[in-house]
């Protein structure tokens, strides 16, 4: 965590997988019943994860680290009290963060795997990106070359594109605070509570459910 941002972001030894090539296998896949957002049986449970350590805090919750029981890994998992979708509209905004969080494939977005519930909080068990959120390094050395600069713009515009393109998505949200950066120096857009997409508003997707 100590390492400084200029040798995490070095673009001239950056060898990202691009969107139009086929990602490397890095993650465990869910099973289609996983993303099956027509069941509300729950697959898993807080009992399936060991608690590591509190990463994030805020108005909709919080934001663990934890690792999954019966393979080992390391996972974000990012819990929201109910209670803070005290109408059908919040509600709504929350499945359609799940959905547009499941429907997006890309190296520059940060992956969910699954969501479950119990009676008080929603969860949303996502990949544990190493390096933290990029405002902490912005404030730490009080600002970003110009190089640097443009090498997250770009990564940035790529994700966006893909949202926006693929997803039929409009990310609503773009600040420091939720763009974090991997082990090797990586963007990943993270927070899609506020976005928009053909899915969103309430508008035909009643019968969806948190599971």
């Amino acid at each position: 965590m100590g390492t400084s941002i200029t040798k995490l972001c070095n673009p001239n030894s950056a060898k990202a997988v691009m969107p139009n090539e086929k990602p490397a296998e890095q993650h465990t896949q869910a099973s289609p019943a996983t993303l099956d957002l027509s069941k509300r049986t729950n697959i898993m449970s807080l009992d399936d994860f060991i608690r590591v350590d509190c990463i994030g805090e805020g108005g909709y919750g919080k934001v663990f680290l934890v690792k999954k029981k019966d393979n080992g890994k390391l996972y974000a998992l990012k819990k929201v009290n109910k209670k803070l979708f005290n109408n059908n509209l919040r509600l709504k905004d929350a499945i359609n963060e799940k959905n547009i969080m499941v429907r997006s494939t890309h190296p520059f977005i940060v992956k969910l795997y699954f969501t479950f519930q119990d009676k008080k909080n929603l969860y949303y068990c996502m990949e544990y990106v190493e390096g933290g959120v990029l405002f902490r390094y912005i404030r730490e050395q009080g600002g970003l070359s110009e190089l640097i600069t443009k090498f997250y713009t770009a990564q940035v515009v790529m994700a966006l594109r893909y949202l926006h393109e693929e997803c039929k998505t409009m990310y609503r949200d773009l600040k420091p605070e939720n763009l974090l950066l991997d082990k090797q120096g990586y963007l990943k857009v993270s927070d899609f509570g506020l976005s928009t997409s053909e899915l969103s508003s309430g508008r035909g997707h009643d019968d969806e459910h948190m599971r």
